[in-house]
C-alpha cells in the first residue's frame, strides 16, 4: 500500500486473514483482524488485498450500569 486506507476498509492479509482498517496515515496503518485482534503496520510495507466482505458483528459488551 502506498497511500493511507479509509477507516472501515475491509482487507485480507496473507498471515492474519480478514480485517478492518481502524486508523491509517502515511506512516502507520492499524487493522483490527477478525480472528487475530489489532495489528499495526508500516503503511508503505503493508501487503493486503481489498475485499468486499462485511465485518462480523461484534459481541455486545456486558457490564454494570451506573445509577
Amino acid at each position: 500500500m502506498t497511500e493511507p486506507l479509509a477507516v472501515g476498509q475491509r482487507l485480507r492479509h496473507t498471515q492474519y486473514g480478514l480485517g478492518t482498517a481502524t486508523l491509517s496515515d502515511e506512516r502507520r496503518t492499524t487493522i483490527d483482524f477478525d480472528e487475530h485482534g489489532t495489528k499495526v503496520f508500516v503503511t508503505e510495507l503493508l501487503q493486503a488485498t481489498f475485499v468486499d466482505v462485511p465485518a462480523p458483528p461484534r459481541p455486545k459488551r456486558v457490564g454494570s450500569v451506573k445509577k
